[in-house]
């Protein structure tokens, strides 16, 4: 699935296009939710193919992390999906084409939750970039960007800087 899921931005393209030129199409006809079979069957590819394309995304991510256990399934349902849909929009105008339409969107769109709940309840990202130098950086790029051999244990006070007890020293006796 590897070699598809580094397609995700072509999948999603794909989808968004579709789906664009079905709201362009609908708009010229006057209706941009124009009920005309074409234009469902393409607005139905289009959202589909833009939710496969999120989870190829999904995919990769816990590909590379180490965690592909889900990648069969989002496979099945996408492939599945993605089938019913191009099924259908080659053939709008049939008796079963809502069937085709929602059982399409519903594979890929459940594909997507499922993704989601996946990366909410065990996320799954590559390492970050320090983890693979060579020079051995930090596990997690810390919070104010420099690591912990910059800071210093204080401050060197300056020449002509009184230091702080000098200070109450002199409020106290002023």
């Amino acid at each position: 699935m590897r070699p598809w899921a580094k397609r995700f931005a072509l999948v999603f393209l794909v989808g968004f296009l579709s789906f664009a030129v079905a709201l362009a199409l609908g708009s010229i006809s006057g209706d941009i939710l124009s009920g005309a079979p074409f234009l469902v069957a393409l607005r139905a590819f289009g959202v589909g193919y833009m939710a496969a394309g999120m989870v190829l995304w999904i995919a990769l991510l816990r590909d590379e992390a180490g965690k592909p256990e889900l990648n069969p399934l989002f496979g099945l349902l996408l492939a599945v999906g993605c089938l019913v849909l191009f099924v259908n929009l080659l053939l709008p105008g049939s008796s079963v084409r809502l069937f085709l339409a929602w059982g399409g969107l519903g594979l890929t769109l459940g594909a997507l939750v499922i993704g989601f709940l996946a990366m909410l309840i065990a996320p799954a990202y590559p390492q970050p970039p320090t983890v693979r130098w060579p020079e051995g950086g930090d596990a997690y790029p810390l919070a104010h960007g420099h690591g912990p051999s910059h800071e210093s244990e204080e401050a060197p006070a300056g020449e002509g800087i009184p230091h702080q007890e000098e200070l109450v020293a002199q409020q106290v006796a002023g």
